[in-house]
């Protein structure tokens, strides 16, 4: 029996690295939503869990979904992150505490960057 895309329609920008923000991202996007993993330059460090370019384990955590390179040190890339979190109605990350913040992803920038009302209206961080 096929998921219905229940979801679809409904963006969502992943920053998830190893396991708990991709699972997050995986299931909302079988659910049909439309799900961008951002990366940094060197990637998700599981790409290359137990060797290889893509390991199985990445690949079932971040299937259904669309990925870009995106290096927030970069005033470009910056600028392209904020036009891609102000339009999406979820944005899931898992870095440890502090670190959404240092890269300029925190709660508080992002409320910044995008007018009220067409922010993120649920950030999440899975534990």
């Amino acid at each position: 029996m096929a998921l219905q895309p229940v979801l679809r329609g409904v963006k969502i920008v992943e920053q998830g690295t190893f396991i708990t923000g991709p699972c997050a991202g995986m299931m909302l996007a079988d659910l049909g939503a439309d799900v961008i993993k951002i990366e940094s330059p060197g990637g998700d460090p599981y790409r290359a869990y137990q060797g290889g370019l893509y390991s199985p384990h990445f690949q079932a955590y971040n299937r259904n979904k669309r990925s870009i390179v995106c290096d927030l040190k970069q005033a470009v890339d910056r600028e392209l992150f904020d036009r891609l979190v102000s339009e999406a109605d979820v944005y899931i990350q898992n870095f440890r505490p502090g670190t959404a913040e240092k890269l300029g992803a925190g709660a508080a920038r992002l409320r910044e960057v995008s007018d009220q009302e067409n922010w993120p209206r649920t950030i999440v961080r899975p534990a």
